[in-house]
């Protein structure tokens, strides 16, 4: 799925990733994503402290910040164990997940996975956008996964699906 911040009033930052089914998403406070849960993987978007974090360290650090209007990509494999984000179309930690290299995360296969985002917890509010395959922004290139479901901006990588029912009830 993708995600654009396309209202920021000050630039504050987003996290955006998956948490586990089970995860308390009250326990990261004021907004917060409950990074110390060992379920909960994110991109942090904000210009300190971008990383990809698990069980509440970050797993790789330095990765490009996300600006207003720009888009991040997850991609969840869970057949594989891994999680991967991206912005704008290039994959963060050099990773392909079409092949399965550089996974900046590994995922529990016996845990269930939801979609999660939050704030950053701060008072300024943020739009956030959503897209998992049926955008409610504006899309100029419309990539379709290989099951010809979904619109996203930038390319579904080989192996994964755009989250609807036919694919769903497929996978």
């Amino acid at each position: 799925w993708e995600a654009k911040m396309s209202d920021s009033n000050s630039g504050v930052g987003f996290n955006i990733g998956v948490a586990g089914s089970d995860a308390n998403m009250n326990a990261g406070g004021s907004g917060n994503m409950p990074d110390s849960d060992p379920n909960t993987l994110f991109k942090n978007s904000a210009s300190t402290n971008s990383a990809t974090k698990k069980d509440g360290s970050n797993v790789t650090t330095s990765l490009t910040t996300v600006a207003e209007n720009e888009i991040v990509q997850i991609a969840l494999d869970l057949d594989n164990q891994k999680f991967y984000a991206g912005v704008q179309g290039t994959w963060l930690n050099s990773a392909d997940p079409a092949t399965g290299s550089n996974a900046p995360a590994t995922v529990d296969a016996n845990t269930t996975y939801l979609p999660a985002w939050s704030d950053n917890g701060y008072t300024d509010q943020i739009t956030l956008e959503l897209n998992f395959g049926n955008p409610t922004f504006s899309i100029s290139s419309g990539n379709a996964d290989a099951n010809g479901y979904g619109n996203f901006e930038y390319a579904v990588p080989s192996g994964f699906y755009a989250l609807c029912t036919k694919n769903l009830a497929e996978y």
